[in-house]
């Protein structure tokens, strides 16, 4: 059976992207490769088909401001990645402990501050470490605040990787890991 094609176009590699009537699931993207004999289908003969009947379009090689663009949209889903990351995950340190930065951590911690003067006596709390450390109205307020000033330092340390990748002319030049404030573990 011969297999339907449409809307091909050459890549950079010599292959070819396009789309392949399917018997059971209709029009399907489909990336041509003449090498590939697992693909279900003739893929030689179809990609001889192709070429062929001048079925493809040509290979166009994007434009300077499309490769940095591109590399610029990366860089910056890496340092949001990283930023989410430790925001989320890397904990804050307060009177020598580091806590936990998790969304359900941060949302018990809130409510012990609005408990205020009626935290159980002695509650004990867990840390990253694994040790415990005794509850306070005071040290609920410290809690929150220190989760406040990581979150500040780490969203700020993000926005200038941001403005730097979006300042270099080549975006990927930045280091999406660098100069991070410290969290749990570093």
């Amino acid at each position: 059976m011969m297999t339907n094609y449409r809307n091909a176009k050459f890549l950079a590699d010599g292959c070819i992207d396009c789309e392949i009537e399917h018997p059971k699931y209709g029009w399907i993207p489909f990336t041509l490769n003449p090498n590939d004999t697992d693909a279900g289908i003739d893929a030689a003969e179809l990609f001889a088909r192709i070429t062929d009947d001048w079925g493809a379009a040509p290979y166009i090689p994007p434009t300077a401001d499309e490769v940095r663009g591109s590399a610029l949209l990366r860089v910056i889903e890496q340092i949001k990645a990283e930023r989410d990351r430790r925001a989320q995950t890397g904990g804050y340190k307060v009177a020598g402990k580091w806590l936990h930065s998790d969304q359900f951590s941060r949302s018990q911690q809130l409510g012990l501050v609005l408990l205020g003067a009626s935290i159980p006596a002695g509650l004990q709390w867990k840390t990253m470490d694994g040790s415990f450390v005794t509850l306070t109205q005071a040290l609920a307020g410290q809690i929150l605040a220190a989760g406040a000033a990581s979150d500040a330092a780490i969203f700020a340390h993000a926005e200038q990787l941001i403005a730097q990748a979006r300042a270099a002319p080549d975006p990927s030049t930045i280091d999406p890991l660098a100069g991070w404030p410290k969290i749990y573990g570093e």
